[in-house]
């Protein structure tokens, strides 16, 4: 009979030697915790555990302490030699195939070099991942710094124990700091720390390194739990002014040093390539070996977006610490749409196979005809359309080839329908499965915004010696139209219509007001008002007054950082939804139209030659009338194609950065704002491009060659 998870791991309790008998069913059920959260080896460590036993390499004695210290921050399950083990081993597997590859003229030159490099590119990341995963830990749990202080702070002015103060800290918190919180408590618990000083001190010491003002408030509620209640409270509002402060100003500064990434962003990595699109046809007639469409796809939808990326990525991470965002746990996937419940890929996959499907047809139908004419017009370089190299079976006359080859609406509409087909599904999708919980995550916010004032409303009437009916009566009525209102009438009602207890009325299981708020920090204050009202009234009254006052400073912060972060905000939503995709679609229209006109270029001068005769050319112009001749080597279909991929990338990227600056690790409203970028941009984007076409493709042709 298989046995449970959980019968394996309370085996591996008893059975484990260097821990001393359990007692404690909390911290019982933390290890459970543990283990059953634990994340199962990645793939990454199997592979540098795997490197290592084949092809092990030892590191200096500097940098394999910085490894080893990465990685006990990461808790990666790999010694410091995988990462250096693995790139070497891919080193030696990589290089000789590309060298044999090209040897054999299976790649071209320009591959194998682009091959290098994007290989140099993940050998590094593979070999500094360590370190790129403790700065994205980081970031996650910056945005937790704020509240865990709050946490330990209204747990000690209630109970002046720093343990406590912990336990109710790392219960009420989700992320990596939470975990961290427990193993704290865990090595208290097997009595690796004799204390939960010395413990603290080594929690600061690895998340305070970034954040000096988070150790100084750890320090001061340290100092409270020795001192008399008057000194002690005193302490703990200085903390949690400490934190509050040193948030703002480390944002504030923040700010300033993202005009410089800002501008790069904007300049070198979207306006500047996007522009340069517009002498790429004239490129290709020079450089017609190595300016095709392989140069394209790689520059533009693999090169610049991975940089990109990483300059976004890279910022986001040195971002300061802020208020964290409320927690939605549901399932990002499916949608309910007339009263059923479904998997949101029975929207996207129909309109993405409708839509891809008539695009791809439409560029087969174009792109046949496109090579066979392009092959007939090139096989000969003496002679353009040699009849005696024209491809068996194909029909078009020269004419026809020309007509053809300078049509611009059919690849236009081709290769639209395929962005599109890849645009709204996406767009669309993640709008409809995260409108919902956006909407619950935003109620959630004017909730916890509410709270601090319900709080105070509430606090003020116990402190005038109403009772609890009383009090939540007459704060329900100072709270008529705020959401938070609700939330008092819920308990209020629990307390007269169910006869519950204070406690019961918000924590009951059955009927419990607080499981209909999906907010950690009412829960959370609410356990700290219930603990504090089984003293006195006057005890709750005193801590919800208090509690409101640090819950309103977090407000103030908070609204000072949108102030400090809204300019920055607001030019790379401009920037992202409007004047990027607008730039991109005239680029890309002009672009297309030269090609237009270096093909039909291509025809006049292969005209030329026929008639002239190459004799009465002269010898400098013979090299250009070659060049010209061969006319353009990438159809406007798969210009428009790859660039319009290019526009899908670096529209998502610019959503991650604006989301990542305005709202941190809140992923509900960044796929929400990049479903809604996508639409927008692509939209603009489609739009310029035919009006460019409509506007300027039939006059430039005709006023450059008269056709």
């Amino acid at each position: 009979m298989e046995t449970s998870r959980e019968e394996d791991i309370e085996k591996a309790i008893r059975d484990f030697k260097y821990f001393k008998p359990l007692t404690s069913k909390e911290y019982r059920r933390f290890l459970i915790e543990e283990f059953l959260t634990k994340p199962r080896e990645s793939i990454y460590e199997k592979l540098c555990n795997f490197a290592e036993k084949i092809f092990k390499i030892r590191l200096g004695a500097d940098t394999e302490k910085n490894f080893f210290d990465a990685i006990q921050f990461t808790y990666l399950n790999i010694s410091p030699s995988g990462p250096i083990s693995l790139v070497s081993l891919l080193l030696l597997i990589a290089s000789p195939l590309l060298i044999i590859l090209t040897l054999l003229d299976v790649l071209d030159i320009t591959t194998t070099v682009v091959g290098f490099i994007l290989f140099s590119l993940s050998s590094y990341y593979i070999y500094k991942y360590p370190f790129f995963r403790v700065r994205q830990i980081r970031a996650k749990a910056s945005t937790e710094i704020v509240l865990a202080t709050l946490y330990m702070a209204v747990s000690l002015r209630e109970i002046p124990n720093l343990e406590n103060a912990v336990v109710f800290a790392a219960s009420n918190l989700t992320g990596p700091l939470a975990r961290d919180l427990k193993r704290l408590l865990w090595k208290i618990e097997t009595q690796q720390f004799s204390s939960i000083e010395p413990a603290i001190d080594e929690f600061t010491k690895k998340w305070g390194q970034e954040n000096l003002e988070f150790v100084n408030s750890i320090k001061l509620l340290k100092s409270s739990v020795q001192q008399p209640p008057d000194r002690a409270h005193k302490l703990i509002d200085e903390a949690i002014d400490v934190i509050l402060s040193g948030t703002a100003e480390r944002m504030g500064r923040y700010a300033n040093d993202l005009r410089m990434p800002v501008t790069i962003i904007y300049a070198l990595g979207i306006i500047l390539p996007v522009i340069t699109l517009v002498i790429f046809p004239i490129i290709m007639i020079f450089l017609q070996q190595y300016a095709n469409i392989s140069f394209l796809i790689i520059g533009y939808d693999i090169l610049l977006p991975v940089s990109l990326f990483w300059f976004i990525n890279t910022n986001l991470k040195a971002k300061p610490p802020t208020v964290s965002q409320p927690d939605i746990r549901e399932k990002l996937s499916n949608i309910t749409l007339f009263n059923a419940t479904f998997s949101v890929l029975f929207i996207a996959i129909p309109i993405l196979l409708i839509l891809a499907s008539i695009g791809g047809y439409l560029m087969y139908q174009y792109q046949v005809p496109f090579n066979s004419c392009r092959q007939w017009q090139t096989c000969n370089t003496k002679k353009a359309f040699d009849n005696f190299c024209k491809p068996a079976g194909f029909t078009y006359t020269i004419k026809d080839c020309k007509d053809h080859m300078s049509d611009i609406l059919t690849p236009t509409v081709s290769s639209s329908l395929i962005i599109w087909g890849l645009t709204f599904p996406i767009g669309i999708s993640l709008i409809l499965i995260t409108q919902p919980k956006l909407k619950t995550r935003n109620k959630v916010k004017v909730l916890e915004k509410e709270f601090s004032e319900a709080l105070f409303q509430l606090g003020h009437e116990m402190m005038s010696g109403h009772g609890v009916e009383n009090a939540l009566d007459n704060s329900q009525k100072n709270l008529q139209g705020m959401e938070i209102a609700s939330f008092y009438g819920r308990i209020l009602n629990n307390i007269k219509a169910l006869g519950a207890t204070f406690e019961n009325a918000i924590f009951s299981r059955e009927y419990g007001a607080v499981w209909d708020y999906p907010s950690e920090i009412i829960r959370s204050v609410m356990k700290i008002i219930v603990e504090a009202s089984r003293k006195s009234l006057v005890a709750a009254s005193t801590s919800m007054l208090t509690i409101s006052k640090y819950l309103k400073g977090m407000d103030s912060i908070e609204e000072k950082i949108k102030d400090i972060m809204s300019e920055t905000v607001t030019s790379m939503k401009f920037l992202g939804m409007f004047l990027s995709p607008l730039v991109a679609g005239i680029t890309v229209g002009m672009a297309v139209i030269i090609l237009s006109v270096i093909t039909l270029l291509s025809f006049q001068v292969s005209t030329l030659g026929g008639s002239a005769g190459v004799s009465e050319i002269p010898s400098s112009a013979t090299f250009l009338l070659g060049l010209w001749q061969g006319g353009a080597s990438v159809g406007p279909d798969m210009f428009e194609l790859v660039l319009g991929i290019y526009i899908i990338e670096t529209t998502v990227l610019l959503g991650m950065f604006i989301n990542g600056l305005e709202n941190g690790e809140d992923r509900i409203s960044e796929l929400n704002l990049i479903g809604k970028m996508l639409l927008l941009a692509v939209g603009i984007y489609t739009i310029s491009l035919f009006i460019i076409y409509s506007v300027f493709g039939g006059l430039l042709r005709s006023l450059l060659l008269g056709v």
